[in-house]
């Protein structure tokens, strides 16, 4: 499954037009990977290297701008995938090379926005000021934000088939959790399942271990440990798949668990329904969070904003973290945004150790109808 050049079309269109009202002759993207993913469209992640820039005119074709490859036979891979990749004129990236382009785009003495500037290395920043002293160079990272804004049809069926690869994951995840097995073995039984989808993908792979609180060890390197009857498992799956990324958090329990655990979990539950009802085209991020903590406080537990143990969600797609959900954040949702919400509970006295939950964490597309949930696992407490 790949993008067509209908939606390469549309996002190029939507870019121009956004550089017309803002009076912009050059926007500079790249520098990072979901930038580069948006104008060249589908391409390998384990190809390009980690720095590359795209360098998009008000008129004419985009060019990219590749940084030193970590291994000199990728440029041969790199080119046996061009007829996927969108942008025809790529080249190696060197200081010559990225003033040439400029030059060519006849950008030297117009207004040149770079997504973002504060991204921008700052020898590059020097390169311009001294090579191109007639150019006003502006920040444009919010003309990404707002070009990211379209959402195709296509799009949305890439974001469900990696919501589907999740599943898939969790339940292979499942069958690996048992007592005497080590943690990084079962995140091992979930990569395994997902390469099985296509060999490109990859994942943010976390998992926590602990009788009470997995939040604890959860957002650290895994540490070998062995599962224990009575420990709590927390799965952070995150697949990658052709460029679009979404997550899901879900926790089991090795044996019966405490009530506590339960009764944490069950406030998660509602918490997360009643973030879905927040989540509409004009609502804020801080809405949402709210609606959250708010279940969770009336409970009598305490939120997130308060422990700091993790975000209660965040919207995803071509990031990981596209703007995380907060009590201050009133970046307004939009028909098309993706997230995850995964609100966590802890109790009254917690510190690391004593008993909180994580999850359950499930991807949500928001659009004019109607809030789906694009993921199909239980999202009950599971006991294995």
């Amino acid at each position: 499954m790949i993008l067509s050049n209908a939606v390469k079309e549309r996002r190029y269109e939507r870019v121009r037009s956004l550089l017309k009202e803002r009076r912009i002759d050059l926007l500079i993207s790249g520098m990072t990977d979901a930038n580069v993913r948006y104008f060249t469209g589908p391409y390998y992640r384990s190809v390009m290297p980690d720095v590359a820039y795209v360098l998009f005119p008000k008129e004419g074709e985009p060019s990219l701008l590749i940084d030193s490859m970590p291994r000199t036979y990728l440029l041969d891979i790199l080119d046996r995938i061009g007829e996927y990749m969108w942008i025809k004129d790529r080249k190696m990236f060197t200081p010559e090379s990225i003033i040439s382009d400029i030059n060519g785009f006849g950008s030297a003495k117009g207004r040149i926005a770079v997504a973002g500037l504060n991204s921008l290395p700052l020898g590059i920043y020097q390169l311009f000021q001294k090579a191109l002293p007639g150019a006003e160079i502006v920040d444009g990272a919010e003309i990404m934000v707002e070009a990211r804004k379209l959402v195709t049809d296509e799009d949305i069926k890439v974001i469900e088939k990696t919501a589907e690869i999740a599943d898939a994951c969790y339940e292979e995840a499942k069958k690996a959790v048992k007592v005497g097995v080590y943690n990084y073995e079962v995140i091992g039984a979930w990569e395994y399942r997902a390469k099985m989808y296509n060999y490109e993908i990859a994942l943010v792979s976390m998992i926590g271990v602990h009788p009470a609180d997995p939040i604890s060890g959860l957002f650290y390197p895994v540490v070998p440990r062995r599962i224990k009857g009575g420990d709590l498992v927390i799965f952070d799956i995150s697949p990658i798949y052709y460029g679009y990324i979404i997550q899901l958090a879900r926790q089991v329990s090795v044996g019966p668990p405490k009530k506590e655990i339960v009764d944490l979990y069950e406030v998660t539950k509602a918490a997360q329904k009643a973030g879905v009802e927040a989540l509409r085209p004009g609502n804020k991020m801080l809405e949402v969070n709210r609606a959250m903590e708010k279940v969770v406080e009336d409970a009598g537990y305490l939120p997130a904003s308060v422990t700091k143990t993790a975000p209660n969600g965040h919207a995803m797609g071509f990031n990981l973290d596209a703007g995380v959900i907060t009590n201050d954040n009133e970046t307004e949702i939009y028909s098309g945004h993706a997230f995850v919400l995964h609100p966590s509970a802890c109790v009254k006295d917690w510190k690391p150790g004593k008993s909180s939950v994580f999850g359950p964490g499930d991807c949500y597309l928001v659009t004019d109808r109607d809030t789906r949930r694009l993921n199909r696992a239980s999202q009950e407490l599971e006991v294995l």
